[in-house]
């Protein structure tokens, strides 16, 4: 499902397709591309785009999807380093399922989450409602 490492031989195309792509209702994203495409100075909004598509495919098709993410290598810092930009594709998904995520949204799936990811959903998901709860996954 994913890549035990980055493969920096690939075309900028595959790195795409490696970042984020779909199968049926699934949408499967890997942050290790994130990183690694970010530090090949490829624009945010090419990336964006990427994401926004498969996005917009799988919700032509499907009335609901499934995230598969793999945070594998993806820190505390890369969250606040990365902020402003996942800030400002959550108000883009937003929007793509018109207003009202919570009934697109099948299950997430995060694969490989650091121990403070982990600490830090165990606090939140007493926070949240118990059908949010059921939906967020976290896979070691």
């Amino acid at each position: 499902m994913f890549d035990d490492k980055v493969n920096d031989k690939l075309s900028y195309t595959q790195c795409l397709y490696k970042l984020c792509h779909a199968n049926e209702n699934n949408i499967y994203i890997d942050c290790s591309y994130f990183k690694h495409m970010v530090k090949c100075n490829i624009h945010i909004d090419l990336i964006t785009q990427r994401l926004e598509t498969v996005f917009k495919e799988v919700l032509q098709s499907y009335n609901k999807y499934t995230i598969h993410a793999c945070l594998k290598n993806f820190s505390v810092t890369d969250c606040d380093k990365y902020k402003n930009y996942t800030k400002e594709l959550s108000y883009k998904l937003y929007y793509l399922c018109e207003n009202d995520p919570d009934n697109v949204l099948e299950t997430l799936y995060i694969y490989n989450p650091s121990s403070i990811m982990s600490m830090l959903h165990k606090l939140f998901e007493m926070l949240c409602h118990v059908d949010i709860r059921k939906r967020i996954q976290m896979v070691k």
